[in-house]
């Protein structure tokens, strides 16, 4: 019975890697060797190292993709879970106050639903999970506020970004380019 019981706890754990971007993607559609991703480098603890959403266009449509969110911790990288965004909708901010003891950033994204409409809202990042979407409706292509409030929230984010797409040579070789 103990077997059993170290391997269950072992696979609770999140996931502790060395920098899952520098590993090539497979393509799972077969049209290619390697898949190509995005990835957005950002301090989201404000610890002075940068932390990361890895994305996966595999599973991209018009309202965006799945990212893996990924702490840096002791030269390592560890997975604390993953929310869905298109990388021109999503903004980072910093939270304080004891309403947010434990979290470590706020993720705000915009998740296309239709032609003109969309879920706006956010996921609070603690350190060992990323919660589920808080969100309202808005209509971001109709004028008024909701064109403000997408505007606002992602011309600029609160906590800088760096956005890279990458190219993956023959051999598996990864190289990131920063978006323009």
């Amino acid at each position: 019975m103990k077997p059993i019981f170290f391997v269950l706890a072992a696979c609770s754990l999140p996931a502790i890697a060395a920098d899952p971007s520098a590993t090539p993607a497979d393509d799972i559609t077969g049209q290619h060797k390697y898949a190509e991703r995005w990835r957005i480098l950002v301090d989201l603890d404000q610890d002075g190292h940068d932390d990361m959403l890895l994305g996966n266009p595999q599973t991209s449509g018009n309202s965006g993709m799945a990212w893996d969110v990924y702490l840096h911790r002791n030269n390592d990288f560890r997975r604390i879970g993953d929310l869905w965004a298109h990388r021109k909708a999503i903004s980072f901010e910093k939270v304080a106050g004891e309403a947010h003891e434990g979290v470590l950033a706020r993720v705000w994204v915009y998740v296309r639903g239709g032609v003109g409409t969309g879920r706006f809202g956010y996921h609070l990042l603690k350190e060992d999970a990323v919660e589920k979407l808080a969100a309202i409706g808005i209509y971001p292509n109709q004028g008024g506020i909701g064109e403000s409030i997408y505007k606002a929230t992602f011309e600029k984010s609160p906590i800088p970004c760096k956005k890279e797409y990458s190219k993956t040579a023959e051999d598996g070789t990864v190289t990131w380019i920063a978006e323009k």
